[in-house]
Order: structure tokens, then C-alpha cells, then sequence
């Protein structure tokens, strides 16, 4: 996978109160304390709960919540192409530019 610097500002990232961060915080600062106690703490429930926050923050419906976590029915479709996923990436990154271009539209009569 190739990122390129302005790939970052395509990122949606939630513009997100210090209120909303909070919760965040504190479990986060619960997972550090206790891994800091014991390496093999389980903390797997403040991680829960970290997702579930987050979340909330993307507006996330249920379905998208499922795919994220591997549980939906979206699936992993191999590639058989033969390029690598950075090749394909930025083919399609090529093929949305073109579409996004009135130039290119014109020539090709759409």
C-alpha cells in the first residue's frame, strides 16, 4: 500500500469535544495501569468499550460496526489479478481521478 502526504487529510477524523475525549481517556489510562501491573492483564473489556466510544464518534449503524469487527457479511475477496494491492490501489485512485476530470469526461463523450 502506498500513502502519499495528502492521503492523510482524506482520513475522516471527528472533530471531537475535550468531553467526548474523556471517557476515552480514562479507559485508556485504566488499560496502561493495569498493563503496567501485569503485562497479561486482560483488559479486553475497557477495549470494548473504547471501540464501542468510537463508535458512537463515527455514527457507525450496526452493520458497518459488524464489518468492522469481521462479523458482517462483507468478506475478503482474493486478488487473482496478479499486482501487488498498491498497484491496484492506485489504479483505482487513477480510474476515480479520471471520472472526477470534465476534460477526460469530455473525450470520452460522457
Amino acid at each position: 500500500m502506498h500513502l502519499y502526504p495528502d492521503d492523510w487529510k482524506l482520513l475522516p477524523i471527528p472533530d471531537v469535544s475535550p468531553e467526548q475525549q474523556e471517557p476515552i481517556i480514562e479507559y485508556v489510562d485504566r488499560i496502561l495501569k493495569a498493563k503496567a501491573a501485569n503485562p497479561a492483564a486482560d483488559t479486553s473489556a475497557e477495549e470494548v468499550e473504547i471501540d464501542r466510544l468510537v463508535y458512537a464518534l463515527y455514527g457507525m449503524t450496526d452493520a458497518e460496526i459488524s464489518a468492522v469487527e469481521g462479523k458482517g457479511q462483507f468478506q475478503v475477496v482474493p486478488n487473482h489479478s496478479g499486482l501487488a494491492p498498491g498497484v491496484i490501489a492506485d489504479n483505482l485512485k487513477d480510474i476515480i481521478h479520471d471520472l472526477e476530470d470534465e476534460e477526460f469526461l469530455e473525450k470520452i463523450g460522457k
